[in-house]
């Protein structure tokens, strides 16, 4: 627990704003934040939902596709490899409408081009004036117009 110091939004604190923060930010974990029993599809028809983003079924099947699990999209995600449950998740991101997004360790358990994907996924993002903060431990290239600090710290 911080015991000192603020987060700020728009030069206020995040937690006077709450949901006027939250609606402007996408966070991605260690968790896939998927359900097994559901499909690729349902699961994201459910996400769009729940984050008012109105998407057609045609869109979602596209955006599976792009994240590399075309002739998956209809099968429960419990069948799934993690790297494709992964891929899964990440699809939200295709969608999102939200400046800010935080990203934990998202290339985990991806192959080369899942992460070649989301690289270019991430740094489309920064171009068009959204903000990610970003953690791995893998050897990652973002390139933007847009000029970014990068920390490496060992732990």
């Amino acid at each position: 627990m911080p015991t000192e110091g603020e987060v700020l939004w728009k030069s206020q604190n995040i937690n006077e704003l709450r949901e006027e923060y939250f609606k402007e930010l996408s966070y991605f974990g260690h968790l896939n934040a998927i359900k097994d029993e559901l499909t690729g599809i349902e699961n994201l028809k459910i996400d769009s939902k729940l984050v008012g983003v109105d998407v057609s079924e045609d869109d979602i099947v596209d955006a599976l596709d792009k994240m590399g699990l075309q002739g998956r999209e209809d099968l429960p995600t419990k069948f799934l490899s993690q790297g494709q449950k992964r891929r899964v998740a990440l699809a939200r991101l295709l969608f999102s409408q939200t400046k800010l997004w935080i990203l934990d360790e998202p290339f985990t358990a991806l192959d080369v081009a899942a992460v070649d994907f989301l690289q270019s996924l991430i740094s489309k993002h920064i171009e068009k004036g959204g903000l990610v903060i970003l953690t791995t431990h893998q050897d990652v290239s973002i390139t933007a117009d847009k000029s970014a600090r990068q920390l490496n710290l060992d732990s």
